[in-house]
């Protein structure tokens, strides 16, 4: 198969795509397929990928840029905490295809069972994370380093049956975390916490994503909890508690500071969706607490 250029040099090995859908970069690519790979393939061509994520993070070389691409139709189990380890610093693991065609990482066999990223500068984009296997998962999602970025991801926490506790926790090491432009979402079945819980942590952007789901009613979708942060910027996000009475879209320490701004939040009771009180509410966050009702400007 001939190799295929991106529009900034980069081979494609391969595999066409259009310009832009890949960041450039001077690292290497390894392609990940589940249907057709093996780990015992070469893994830099998409003609010979490997079979999964984690053997191919072994192969990654920190602080390089190596990117991880899956292809569309990649399954993955994560069965027990740190199934799959991002621990290399400046690794992108990104998804390729779109809706469910894009690839999908399954939780099983036990509650501490999660993928947890602790090298610094990476970034997880266009991937699906079904946290409906087991119950009671105690985090999908563990970050504990700096400049972490989930982009475009889709995070399913509850089905009927079983609901993962968070979807993403965060140690107070994880500064200046991005989470942009996911789908956060669950079943109207009681047992997830919060969609997102902060412990702490600076300079953290929580923009444009969509949240849905039963949560704790004064807890909210946005939780931080035991050490402050800093600077956080909270904007452009939609929020749907649908907890029976649940008064709270999100919860911040009483001495965290940031702006929330440009957020719509539906709870089903109360006046104060919003609790920080060190926080700055610049504007453009609605909320109603009944269904069917215009959203009041907070």
């Amino acid at each position: 198969m001939g190799l295929t250029n991106f529009p900034n040099g980069i081979s494609s090995f391969g595999m066409p795509l259009p310009s832009g859908s890949i960041p450039a970069t001077t690292g290497k690519f390894w392609f990940v397929d589940s249907v057709t790979g093996s780990n015992g393939n070469r893994g830099d061509r998409s003609d010979e990928p490997l079979a999964t994520i984690v053997k191919a993070i072994t192969l990654c070389t920190a602080a390089k840029g190596d990117t991880i691409l899956c292809l569309p139709g990649h399954t993955e189990a994560v069965i027990a905490a740190g199934t799959i380890a991002l621990s290399k610093s400046s690794v992108r693991l990104i998804g390729l295809g779109t809706g469910r065609a894009r690839p999908v990482i399954t939780y099983t066999t036990a509650a501490a069972a999660s993928v947890d990223i602790s090298g610094a500068n990476v970034l997880v984009e266009n991937m699906v994370f079904s946290g409906i296997g087991v119950d009671a998962l105690t985090a999908m999602i563990n970050i504990t380093a700096a400049d972490v970025t989930l982009r475009n991801c889709e995070i399913e926490h509850a089905d009927a049956t079983n609901q993962a506790i968070l979807g993403v926790l965060t140690t107070a090491a994880a500064n200046r975390l991005r989470i942009e432009d996911c789908a956060f979402h669950g079943t109207p079945h009681a047992g997830t916490v919060a969609a997102i819980r902060i412990v702490g942590g600076d300079d953290h952007v929580i923009s444009r994503n969509t949240c849905i789901g039963d949560y704790i009613t004064t807890l909210g979708v946005i939780d931080n909890v035991t050490t402050a942060c800093r600077n956080v910027f909270i904007e452009g996000n939609k929020i749907f508690n649908r907890t029976a009475s649940s008064a709270v879209a999100m919860t911040f320490v009483a001495t965290s500071d940031g702006m929330i701004s440009r957020n719509y939040m539906q709870v089903l009771t109360g006046t104060a969706p919003i609790v920080g009180a060190n926080m700055s509410w610049v504007g453009g966050n609605y909320y109603a607490a009944t269904d069917a009702t215009a959203g009041t400007l907070i």
